[in-house]
């Protein structure tokens, strides 16, 4: 059976979304490189800048790499593709329930799985079981990504929520695309910038009427502080790269992430764990396991 150890930490076929040229009329996609303070253009669709061997692919019972979670991850991610895609058109078509609620559950989770939450999150765990092993603390990394996505999604699929329409490229996107300011506002709210010119905004303390996510459609003009914070979002949650639609943004964003700007930034970081939730945990983690490794 063949592991898939090349994992994306952010779906590449949204990340297609922000799709230009360059210089020559090749197609990829432009990014600002935090860690190298670069601008870059990756050729293609396939988004190499976003894959981290074996970040989904632990060594589990036997020395053995496991990749449900990878699977996991998986079967929601062509349903958040076609969402974005379908929500970032003139006529959106209906979607069902069902393909709603798969393309969300990849949504609210998208922040959960990047490359430096998972660090943080090792680094969390690595304190709380100072003796385990590397291989362990992996394993309590993950399910608490898998726990804390569960969670999440039950918190906002309850709610309403609303696109934000804008005529020109004006939304990024970055490796934790999925920004939850419900700790942090009067009115709970996170977004998801779905295309450069669509945003999404999830309510979780307004209740569904009928049972069925609607989703209300709202000019830029109308809501400008929902898109200043959309245009702004994209450079503060970042933590590894900035995704823009042109070499004009991703040079503006290189200006905007001064080291102060990033340092402030990330002074405000929070990690969301749960630990293993008792009836959430794809690996589990017992004394003979600890033993054996």
């Amino acid at each position: 059976m063949n592991i898939k150890r090349r994992n994306h930490t952010v779906t590449r076929g949204y990340l297609a979304n922000w799709r230009g040229v360059d210089e020559n009329g090749k197609t990829g996609i432009w990014y600002y490189d935090i860690e190298s303070k670069s601008v870059m253009f990756s050729l293609g669709q396939k988004a190499s800048f976003a894959v981290r061997n074996d970040i989904y692919a632990p060594i589990y019972i036997g020395s053995d790499r496991d990749d449900r979670l990878e699977n996991w991850l998986a079967e929601s991610e062509s349903q958040l593709c076609d969402f974005s895609r379908n929500f970032s058109t003139s006529k959106p078509r209906r979607m069902k329930p069902r393909a709603i609620k798969k393309a969300l559950q990849s949504i609210v989770g998208a922040s959960l799985r990047s490359q430096f939450s998972i660090e943080r999150t090792e680094l969390y765990f690595q304190t709380q079981y100072p003796s385990e092993h590397s291989d362990v603390i992996k394993l309590r990394t993950l399910n608490n990504l898998y726990s804390a996505a569960h969670r999440l999604a039950d918190a906002f699929i309850g709610g309403a929520a609303m696109i934000v329409e804008v005529d020109n490229p004006t939304f990024g996107t970055n490796d934790q695309p999925f920004w939850d300011m419900s700790p942090r506002t009067d009115e709970p709210v996170a977004i998801f910038p779905l295309s450069p010119t669509r945003l999404l905004v999830l309510l979780p303390n307004q209740p569904i009427s009928g049972g069925d996510m609607q989703f209300r459609f709202v000019k830029g003009d109308e809501v400008p502080a929902i898109v200043e914070f959309g245009k702004v979002g994209a450079l503060r949650m970042a933590r590894r790269w900035v995704v823009c639609s042109s070499e004009a943004e991703a040079e503006s964003a290189a200006n905007y992430l001064t080291d102060e700007a990033i340092a402030e930034a990330w002074s405000t970081d929070r990690i969301l764990g749960y630990n293993g939730e008792v009836g959430r945990q794809l690996f589990s983690i017992d004394d003979e396991y600890d033993r054996d490794q």
